[in-house]
């Protein structure tokens, strides 16, 4: 559960699959006199032979895309943290003028101005632009450039604490997962085509990763551009094997209100399936 709160996990989960499926429907705009799902997802709608799991493929996709553009988005943590460290750093070094003439006219400006120390000073940019003197810009460019190192500082140490959370190891594709988990529901529930099966001369084969396949081709077809063609069957293999062992997992996506905990519940439950 750590390494999940490490990752990019949305907030409001609803909300990504509104604009997913806006998405896809402007992507399918040019589809005129027709059910733009019976279009999209033909050639899966051909090899299941129904035209009624077009909806469910719809809603499938949603939720993979949201899925691949949010968990399984990989934030390169250790260079953010490097640049944020960085600059705390830079801030905290920068050369100041005499320490004691300094500060007797910070006193000074800030007794003028009505207040007893010159923290208190208000210091945004509008100050600045506002002071009337120039020590009075100067003490607040101070007071400024000491308030955003210590911005900085805050910043680096929360990606200093994701990067341990994160540890090693190359990031786990909750999309994929689902995809299969979902999509055999599908295959199950319609088809009457040849079972997935481990042919032992052409490796993993059958209707289902066709199934796989071809919805892909349609939702994200860089997912199989990286791994073609054995690459990415074997890895529906690995996970179609596992399809039995939860079958309650597509439906937590399924709900009409996700929040945060189901989302990192979902990441658990197939981090478990290891």
């Amino acid at each position: 559960m750590n390494k999940s709160l490490a990752q990019n996990v949305p907030v409001n989960f609803s909300q990504h699959l509104e604009h997913a499926k806006n998405q896809i429907t402007r992507e399918t705009r040019w589809v005129r006199g027709e059910d733009f799902k019976l279009v999209r997802y033909r050639r899966c709608l051909d090899l299941l032979e129904i035209e009624e799991a077009a909806d469910r493929l719809f809603e499938i996709e949603v939720r993979f895309r949201v899925i691949r553009m949010t968990i399984d988005q990989s934030i390169p943590v250790s260079p953010i943290l490097k640049r944020y460290r960085g600059l705390a750093q830079t801030l905290s070094r920068m050369p100041r003028r005499d320490q004691v003439l300094d500060d007797a006219m910070n006193a000074y400006t800030a007794e003028v101005l009505g207040y007893e120390d010159p923290t208190d000073i208000p210091h945004e940019i509008d100050d600045f632009r506002n002071a009337r003197t120039l020590a009075e810009k100067a003490l607040i460019a101070d007071m400024m450039v000491k308030g955003f190192a210590k911005q900085m500082g805050e910043i680096a140490e929360h990606f200093d604490y994701k990067k341990k959370m994160f540890g090693k190891g190359a990031g786990r594709s909750y999309g994929l997962s689902y995809l299969v988990f979902a999509l055999w529901q599908v295959f199950h529930r319609y088809s009457d085509g040849t079972k997935a099966f481990l042919d032992p001369n052409h490796g993993y084969r059958g209707d289902f990763l066709e199934l796989v396949t071809l919805f892909v081709f349609v939702a994200d077809p860089g997912l199989i551009g990286n791994q073609f063609s054995d690459g990415f069957s074997e890895r529906v293999r690995q996970i179609h094997l596992k399809r039995e062992a939860d079958i309650g997992l597509v439906a937590l996506l399924d709900r009409e209100e996700v929040g945060p905990e189901v989302v990192l519940e979902f990441m658990s439950r197939i981090n478990a399936l290891k």
